[in-house]
């Protein structure tokens, strides 16, 4: 028996065959929850419904083998209003294999994980001189800093009096909500999980957003500065979960991906907290791995997507697959590149082979943005060609984060204020402020 994935690459193959394409204006392959293959057929035109039928037989169904569903339906010139329905709702979903070409169509039935699958997603206003810029937080393992490299963001920008959302979108794990805290100790009841749950069933304008942050003006944090907005998940109490189990992710990127402003929550929550507080920046941390979350993130909400990685091998085939998401795919789709930036994560300390290190991430990070990101058709207008693996400007180019014990296991983000504020955290607030035409 073949294995899925050779079945569906066998499939796919099959229904571009010759015999099958010259007797068809066009042809869909369709591929269940189960992995099971079905096809629907546009006949030419003079061409018998039966001829399809046998050539599809003969030629896919051996290809996918075990996952064959032996169903075949042949649009011909007047069908019933009832495949009519079907066979518009088939045409509508599917999308052409390869991209560009209007023959061949593929259309994947799916469980979840419909935010990694090419899903276009717009930020909820364009990047502007006078726009308060999005700014995701994302890693493929967790514990690498990533909720550490936010908050030192968040610290030097609010130090230097600049307004800062923080916004927890790391439902499964919650985080920058509990170290960003109230001077008081008492964070918001509500967050990011009671806003996503309830703004499909509230009326228009019953919502207030202050409902849903609070401040971290903690002192010892912020100096003289401006106090952190912190929109935490939520309150990690008894009903958390019965909420978290509510969150229905595929109306969240269905709704952001159509762009349905009145409907999108997320987008409402963006655009609300930009009318009441009128921020210099959101900084949005991200859900870790392959979660729904984590795709939504790098759909295209934020205008800029921060990747941090670790040396192993284990971190690089996950941020491979985040990186062909912003770039490869989105090059597949016709659409320009998401803008992102990496970061070398827990660096070795001084020692004999930091220097190694540091110069086989930044050669590592070239080869998967060079196979997954980078556009090497030589296109005029694309936006992120192949660039010089020096160029420091470019998306491959990792600013580095050493590990160090003090932030390893602090108990109070006040303990390491100081530190997030100096040195190379500090280097890294401005190296994501650049890429945003910004400065510290």
């Amino acid at each position: 028996m073949k294995h899925f994935v050779e079945a569906r690459t066998s499939a796919i193959k099959a229904i571009g065959h010759k015999d099958i394409v010259s007797r068809t204006e066009k042809v869909c392959l369709i591929i269940d929850l189960q992995g099971k293959c079905r096809v629907l057929a546009k006949a030419s035109h003079g061409i018998k419904a039966d001829i399809i039928r046998k050539k599809v037989t003969d030629i896919v169904k051996p290809a996918a083998d075990a996952f064959w569903e032996d169903e075949i339906w042949v649009e011909e010139s007047d069908p019933t209003p009832a495949n009519r329905v079907l066979f518009e709702t088939v045409w509508k979903q599917a999308k052409p294999e390869p991209i560009g070409q209007d023959r061949i169509f593929v259309l994947d039935r799916r469980l979840s994980k419909d935010a990694w699958f090419g899903i276009s997603i717009n930020p909820p206003w364009p990047l502007g001189v006078r726009t308060s810029p999005i700014v995701s937080f994302y890693s493929f393992k967790g514990g690498v800093g990533r909720t550490t490299a936010l908050a030192a963001l968040a610290i030097n920008l609010a130090r230097a009096g600049k307004k800062v959302v923080v916004i927890d979108f790391d439902l499964e794990a919650p985080g920058a909500g509990s170290i960003l805290t109230p001077s008081a100790g008492v964070p918001a009841g509500l967050g990011v999980l009671d806003y996503l749950l309830e703004y499909p069933v509230a009326s228009e304008g019953s919502l207030d957003i202050a409902d849903f942050y609070h401040l971290c003006d903690n002192r010892a944090i912020i100096k003289d500065g401006e106090p952190i907005y912190v929109v935490p998940s939520g309150l990690l109490d008894n009903w958390y979960l019965e909420k978290l189990a509510r969150v229905n992710y595929e109306y969240l990127y269905r709704t952001a991906s159509e762009n349905k402003a009145p409907h999108s929550p997320l987008h409402s929550l963006l655009k609300s907290l930009r009318a009441k507080l009128k921020p210099y920046i959101f900084l949005v941390d991200s859900r870790a791995g392959l979660h729904d979350l984590g795709g939504l993130s790098l759909s295209g909400i934020a205008h800029l997507q921060v990747l941090f990685g670790l040396r192993s091998q284990q971190s690089w085939d996950g941020l491979s697959l985040a990186i062909s998401h912003l770039g490869k795919e989105m090059l597949l789709a016709r659409q320009p590149q998401r803008t992102c930036a990496i970061v070398h994560a827990m660096a070795s300390p001084q020692g004999s082979t930091r220097e190694e290190e540091i110069r086989a991430f930044k050669e590592h990070s070239f080869g998967v943005f060079s196979e997954n990101y980078y556009d090497a058709s030589d296109a005029p207008n694309a936006e992120w060609p192949v660039p010089d693996p020096e160029s420091k400007e470019s998306p491959h180019f990792p600013t580095v984060i050493t590990w160090d014990v003090r932030v390893a296991g602090y108990s109070s983000l006040a303990d390491v204020a100081e530190f997030l504020c100096e040195g190379e955290h500090r280097t890294l607030s401005s190296f994501i402020l650049e890429k945003l035409g910004k400065k510290l």
